[in-house]
């Protein structure tokens, strides 16, 4: 006796994929906040405002990530700064991994990318 299994598709999930873009568009406005914020610094309470944001807990799951890769530190309770010399590299990492150019062989772009979004 063969099992079926069927891969959900995004459309069965909607609620789902509207709450990972949403975070990811959260993501990408809360970066340009602090890029433009003077000498990288940007209050939290400034971010919830600016944002929209109904749920303060969006803002920081987003500091908490940001801070765990090392881009950002707490400087106080609602403080945040930019570390890194170069806010190109938050831009590089919002729009997603690329494949490196080194790979020629099929079988490895396929790992790598499985890799890339596994990880």
């Amino acid at each position: 006796m063969a099992l079926h299994l069927k891969t959900a598709t995004p459309a069965q999930y909607p609620k789902y994929k509207r709450n990972l873009r949403s975070l990811n568009l959260l993501t990408m406005k809360f970066v340009r906040l602090l890029q433009e914020a003077e000498d990288g610094v940007l209050d939290l309470k400034d971010a919830v405002r600016v944002l929209a944001v109904r749920q303060r807990r969006r803002i920081y799951d987003i500091t908490n990530v940001l801070e765990g890769i090392g881009l950002i530190v707490k400087i106080y309770k609602n403080l945040v700064k930019w570390v890194r010399d170069d806010l190109s590299v938050c831009k590089h990492l919002l729009s997603g991994p690329e494949q490196p150019s080194n790979i020629s062989d099929p079988s490895e772009k396929h790992q790598w990318a499985h890799r890339s979004h596994t990880s």
